[in-house]
């Protein structure tokens, strides 16, 4: 799908979650300023999609930001993450495997994750599957890098379907989640 012209990209989830939450600070104190500094005020564009309300204090900063779309439940996610150059999932906190981060290795989606995120998730390798940040720097090098490579973007998706095919299709985990329970 054609992306678009400026760098945008997706944060999604649910909005009301310790981890969305946490997530969010950490996009509004540390990412949106070093995309600021990358592409300027009118350069790039955000959207934060999810279901459940942020809270009040996290909805009025957002608002604030010129750059950084709330939408709130999108219906066609897959249109929207289609059309941007990466999802981010600036998760800083390292517990367990976060759901949509499967759901954008299944969907096609170019992964940019904080690296705690592959603490749940070892199947994140990355420059591989997907783009692995220790800080925003990191956060805002892959996303100009996404941004500028079609190539990158296609290989980073390609693979990250493939993991998500080996470990996480239906099919093959529940097969192996069975012989679990049965050991």
């Amino acid at each position: 799908k054609k992306k678009n012209k400026i760098p945008s990209f997706l944060f999604f989830g649910n909005l009301n979650g310790l981890g969305s939450k946490s997530a969010i600070n950490y996009l509004l104190n540390f990412i949106y300023p070093t995309y600021q500094r990358i592409w300027g005020n009118d350069g790039f564009t955000i959207y934060v999609c999810g279901s459940y309300k942020l809270p009040a204090d996290l909805e009025k900063k957002i608002k604030k930001l010129k750059n950084l779309k709330l939408m709130g439940f999108y219906k066609d996610l897959n249109s929207l993450a289609s059309s941007c150059h990466g999802c981010l999932f600036p998760i800083d906190v390292p517990v367990g495997n976060r759901s949509r981060v499967v759901t954008a290795m299944a969907s096609g989606w170019p992964i940019i994750a904080h690296k705690n995120v592959s603490i749940g998730n070892p199947s994140l390798v990355s420059k591989k599957n997907c783009l692995l940040a220790k800080n925003a720097t990191d956060f805002s090098y892959y996303s100009k890098m996404l941004y500028e490579n079609k190539n990158l973007r296609k290989k980073i998706t390609l693979n990250a379907l493939k993991t998500y095919n080996l470990y996480f299709n239906p099919k093959k985990s529940l097969i192996k989640f069975g012989n679990f329970i049965n050991e």
